[in-house]
């Protein structure tokens, strides 16, 4: 079987990409997680507890705006160079989202309620990119966990959409996949869509911003290969016919002592449980049965998967204060620090709040007109 998980990362090096070893490999398990839950929601061949399982791996980007979350996704999903045009998976690309846009709603025209498709069923077997679905976003956050909408989850876990309305019912099923971005912010990874969700976080240091700009510079005039990408777009096409060969799954239990070293919660478990199913897909590593064991390349997977976890679970945004001072020594003229977390989007008002907070929480300390770093967290 053809690596095509490898063929794209050494696509996106050629189209002078940066960060590839960083944040495509995620992409990449996720179209083999997609592929394989459509083939076992229909041929049933992996179950869990009696019931098949939803083994879409949806993907949320956390990154200050201007760092790659739209960028990725334009390279996998829209335009002519998009790695997944006319692969033989559906694809959809949105800028701007709602709730009622992605599920779906009834409304009354003349009197006479009539159906609105949503995202969710209008790409039901597909993979969806969205710019900016604030409605998601915003439910993740604490403040907003009390919010979560029942059908918004049902798109994004089992599948099942019921959304009942006064004019009416909403329901289907979907298995579309899901891949956003969002700023950082604190979200609740508890809760019911914060567990749907593999999380990417790029808070940029000072050599990522050189790295970026470098990047973007040379970046001119290196047009995509159509004919290595059309490869690529065939061997996917091959790839879903030969997913049928599969008849039974099967997990190395070095795998779970390995999430058992790692400390992994047994919710998050089933996120890199599919990071590794979808893995071994895109390698081309099965036969009539998919052992789904580890090599070097899926435990670092999983360890980096485990790590953006960790750090948006303590909040992103407070990480981005962190890092800024860990570059600067610890320490900081505050308004240098606020002057900083501009580039980070922040604007006065609102790295004023960070800091009062993470000054309450004693992550850092005020001396005079200096902040500085808590001694545990240097």
């Amino acid at each position: 079987m053809t690596d095509i998980y490898t063929m794209i990362l050494n696509e996106l090096y050629e189209r002078g990409c940066a960060h590839v070893a960083k944040f495509p490999p995620f992409f990449n398990c996720s179209i083999g997680c997609h592929i394989f839950n459509l083939y076992n929601k229909k041929n049933f061949v992996y179950f869990e507890s009696g019931r098949v399982p939803d083994l879409r791996l949806h993907i949320m980007m956390v990154a200050p705006p201007g760092f790659s979350k739209t960028f990725w996704l334009e390279q996998y999903l829209d335009g002519v160079q998009a790695i997944l045009k006319d692969s033989g998976i559906d694809i959809g690309f949105e800028g701007i989202m709602s709730e009622a846009g992605f599920v779906g709603t009834i409304r009354f025209v003349d009197g006479e309620p009539i159906i609105v498709q949503g995202m969710a069923k209008l790409y039901d077997k597909a993979i969806v990119g969205i710019e900016e679905f604030s409605a998601l976003t915003e439910m993740m956050k604490q403040q907003h966990a009390k919010l979560l909408d029942s059908a918004l989850l049902g798109a994004l876990d089992s599948g099942r959409v019921r959304k009942r309305l006064a004019a009416g019912d909403v329901k289907y099923e979907t298995n579309l996949t899901l891949w956003c971005g969002t700023q950082p912010a604190r979200f609740d990874l508890t809760s019911g869509l914060g567990r749907r969700f593999l999380f990417l976080e790029f808070i940029p240091t000072r050599t990522d911003f050189q790295l970026l700009k470098i990047a973007r510079r040379r970046s001119k005039n290196i047009a995509f290969n159509p004919i290595r990408t059309q490869r690529i777009r065939g061997e996917i096409k091959r790839l879903l016919k030969e997913v049928e060969k599969i008849k039974k799954v099967e997990f190395d239990p070095k795998v779970f002592k390995f999430f058992d070293k790692l400390e992994i919660i047994h919710y998050e478990e089933m996120l890199m449980e599919r990071l590794l199913i979808g893995y071994h897909i895109m390698r081309g590593r099965f036969g009539k049965t998919l052992t789904v064991t580890l090599d070097d390349i899926a435990k670092q997977l999983v360890v980096r998967a485990k790590r953006f976890r960790d750090s948006i679970r303590r909040g992103s945004e407070f990480s981005e204060v962190l890092q800024i001072l860990r570059e600067h020594g610890g320490k900081m003229h505050l308004t240098d620090l606020k002057e900083r977390l501009l580039y980070y989007g922040k604007d006065w008002s609102q790295s004023t709040q960070i800091i009062q907070e993470m000054l309450r929480m004693r992550a850092i300390r005020l001396r005079g007109e200096y902040v500085e770093l808590s001694p545990s967290l240097r």
